[in-house]
């Protein structure tokens, strides 16, 4: 994965979960948008990082704790995904243990089991 980010570090975390397609940075307008109050996350699937080959979800979701784990960030304030990278934030929502105030998912493509999990989750959480 590569991890563009942008803000200031002691304010609250959006993190970013790009469409199938894009780039984290493809996020960029919005997070430009948000750098005043917010520090903006925006990682890219290892799909699209040149010399990175895909693993897993799991080893994405490991990434991405780690990197958060790395920077000392131990809450986010939003989570934004669309499109696949809906998928890859439930499985970030449901297996790392660090907090996440808000979530806002755009995603008609969740895999039916991965929906099934979604629903539960939000009846759960929401």
């Amino acid at each position: 994965m590569v991890f563009k980010t942008i803000g200031n570090k002691s304010n609250p975390v959006i993190l970013f979960f790009h469409a199938m397609g894009v780039i984290g940075e493809s996020s960029m307008p919005v997070a430009e948008k948000m750098k005043e109050k917010y520090y903006c996350i925006m990682p890219t699937s290892t799909v699209y990082c040149p010399g990175q080959r895909y693993q897993s979800k799991r080893d994405e979701i490991q990434q991405i704790v780690r990197f958060l784990e790395n920077h000392g960030i131990k809450e986010i304030e939003l989570a934004v995904a669309s499109s696949i990278g809906a998928d890859l934030a439930m499985a970030f929502l449901t297996e790392a243990k660090i907090p996440v105030k808000h979530v806002f998912l755009m995603a008609d493509s969740l895999h039916r089991l991965e929906r099934q999990h979604a629903e539960s989750w939000s009846h759960s959480y929401i």
